[in-house]
């Protein structure tokens, strides 16, 4: 069983029906936002080591997670399923500075 945490490298935000949206820390963050965001940024400092997620249509900021990196890192993103389904498809856009 894989533990979703950033001591096992995963810096996760997740939005459950049953406990609301959360920073996935050693003990769940909750992340007090009126908004579910449909569009969610992801930024990385890979030098530095803050991973940073923001509500891209409000430019607001969601969570930073803090950490060193002395590996490889790889995404993983993954919408989850609503009643066993996807309510809507996960769509990765490009960096731009019009954005």
């Amino acid at each position: 069983m894989i533990i979703v945490s950033p001591e096992n490298g995963y810096w996760t935000v997740w939005l459950r029906i049953s406990s609301g949206f959360r920073a996935l820390t050693n003990t769940p963050t909750p992340l007090p936002l009126s908004l579910k965001p449909r569009k969610l940024g992801v930024y990385l400092d890979y030098e530095e080591g803050p991973v940073s997620f923001y509500n891209v249509e409000t430019r607001s900021h969601i969570f930073t997670f803090s950490d060193t990196f002395t590996e490889k890192i790889y995404p993983f993103f993954s919408p989850g399923l609503f009643e066993q389904k996807n309510e809507a498809p996960l769509i990765i856009y490009p960096v731009s500075d019009r954005d």
